[in-house]
C-alpha cells in the first residue's frame, strides 16, 4: 500500500505530542537580507530531535511546546484518497457500449 503526506502545521504542543514517532517536521526562519534557515525534526520517543543546515541541534531532543510553528508530514492512507476522489465522479453514468459492425476480410481472397 502507498503512503501519501500531507503538511500540517502545528498548532499547540498537545497536537505536537499527538503525532506518531518518527513523524518529520520542517520550519524555515527568515534571518534577514532575503535568506532563509532551514529546520526539520523528527519525533522520537523523548522528544523532538531537531536538524538544520549545520547538522544536528545542541536542543535535542525538544519538548512538544517548541514544536508549534513548525509543519509535520502527517501520513495518509492512499486508499483514504482514492476513496474520496471516487465520490466526486460516482454522479457520472458509466459509458454505453458502441457496436460497431465489422466485416473482417476473407482469409482465402481479401474481399469484405
Amino acid at each position: 500500500m502507498t503512503t501519501l503526506y500531507k503538511p500540517v502545521l502545528i498548532e499547540s504542543a498537545e497536537q505536537a505530542e499527538a503525532l506518531p514517532i518518527g513523524t518529520v517536521a520542517t520550519l524555515s526562519e527568515d534571518i534577514g537580507d532575503g535568506v532563509a534557515d532551514f529546520y526539520a525534526a523528527t519525533k522520537a520517543e523523548d522528544g523532538w530531535e531537531r536538524t538544520d543546515s549545520s547538522g544536528p541541534s545542541w536542543m535535542s531532543p525538544a519538548p512538544a511546546t517548541g514544536m508549534v510553528g513548525w509543519t509535520a508530514l502527517v501520513p495518509i492512507e492512499a486508499e483514504e484518497e482514492r476513496a474520496r476522489s471516487q465520490i466526486n465522479i460516482t454522479h457520472l453514468p458509466p459509458p454505453v457500449p458502441q457496436m460497431v459492425p465489422v466485416r473482417l476480410p476473407c482469409l482465402r481472397c481479401g474481399l469484405r
